[in-house]
């Protein structure tokens, strides 16, 4: 069979003709409404529930509870920093960071779900990397203090220059 054309009109017409897909969320969005589209875009409307596993996270001050909340939920920032297909259709963000990141930002910005999901997917990433970045500095601090070690106990055992002050003075 020949290649189908995607800019055909018999094509548009015939994407047009299709039956609207079971699921209520998923919605098709008019091909004239985005610029060089001849055809229908799916797409999943956002949903603004916060997942159950991201509902403990805490933001905003004081700073040291904040803290002690990062730390107390590092695995669940492990798992939203894998989160990176959830973001056009799925909150990722706890209330206490959408309240904080209200002060900051106006509601054009909080009203896009995508952004939101980004912010705060993004600060999980940073502190996965920050947690990263100082195991690889604890390791390597470890691992050249260690190796010194052997290697002053290795020269040592292998030195053969033996010399006392009165050898040397003689």
């Amino acid at each position: 069979p020949p290649a189908a054309d995607y800019n055909s009109p018999t094509f548009a017409a015939s994407v047009r003709s299709m039956a609207p897909p079971t699921d209520t969320r998923f919605h098709l969005i008019d091909p004239q409404s985005v610029p060089g589209t001849t055809h229908s875009i799916a797409t999943k409307e956002f949903d603004r529930e916060t997942e159950c596993l991201y509902r403990c996270f805490r933001a905003g001050p004081p700073l040291v509870c904040t803290i002690l909340n990062d730390i107390l939920t590092l695995g669940c920032h492990c798992k939203r920093s894998a989160e990176i297909v959830k973001f056009a259709f799925k909150n990722l963000a706890s209330a206490s960071e959408e309240t904080l990141l209200k002060e900051q930002f106006s509601e054009n910005v909080m009203s896009q779900g995508a952004v939101v999901n980004f912010i705060v997917w993004r600060r999980s990433v940073l502190l996965m990397l920050f947690l990263a970045s100082l195991g690889a500095f604890i390791f390597c601090l470890i691992g050249d203090a260690w190796t010194t070690i052997g290697h002053m106990k290795d020269m040592q055992q292998f030195s053969t220059w033996n010399v006392s002050y009165s050898e040397w003075k003689r």
